[in-house]
């Protein structure tokens, strides 16, 4: 692995850990390098977490949009629940959780409005996939035909608070895939047609 990719992983990790309090020399201690040493690969601090920030939401969305395309032609059930499932697994995974969260506590404007720029247009994609799976279940009576907007939003905001509750939950009195299953069959007991 070269230096700039060893650089982006050491600020990853201490961006998922430490969100943007996380200081260069920290970086250059973990890559084995004198702090100004960094700035012959990138130009400040700001310059890295937009590129680990970028890097990470479009291997988020893309991995999530890869697995919505593969169930194309599945059920709408099938659909909603593997891609809950997909997300939920994706984001359980190393620090991918921690660092979205500390994506969402940034202390930079700049940055803050430059992430949450870049989701929503993102986003945008995933919200048309799950759209078009609320008409064909519409459609093919597998879901209620009063069936709304409102209930797209709400399986974006179980998604978020399943993952929200990963973050929270320490006790390990139940674990994020049954709370999950608990929240996804409430959820689709109150859609199926």
């Amino acid at each position: 692995m070269d230096k700039k990719n060893q650089i982006l992983n050491a600020a990853y990790e201490l961006f998922a850990e430490k969100g943007y309090s996380l200081s260069m020399s920290e970086i250059a201690e973990i890559v084995k390098i004198k702090t100004p040493s960094l700035y012959s690969h990138f130009k400040s601090k700001d310059e890295i977490i937009e590129i680990i920030i970028k890097t990470e939401i479009e291997h988020c969305f893309d991995t999530i949009h890869k697995k919505a395309q593969k169930l194309k032609d599945k059920s709408c059930e099938e659909r909603l629940k593997n891609i809950l499932f997909h997300t939920i697994e994706y984001c359980d995974k190393g620090s991918h959780l921690r660092f979205w969260r500390n994506m969402s506590l940034l202390e930079n404007k700049e940055l803050r409005n430059m992430s949450s720029t870049f989701i929503q247009e993102r986003d945008n994609c995933l919200v048309d996939n799950i759209n078009s799976c609320f008409e064909k279940g519409i459609k093919d009576k597998e879901i209620k035909d009063t069936v709304n907007e409102g209930q797209v939003y709400l399986y974006f905001s179980m998604i978020q608070g399943i993952l929200n509750s990963t973050l929270l939950i320490q006790d390990n009195s139940i674990s994020t895939e049954n709370f999950a299953s608990m929240a996804w069959d409430a959820y689709w007991d109150g859609i199926k047609a």
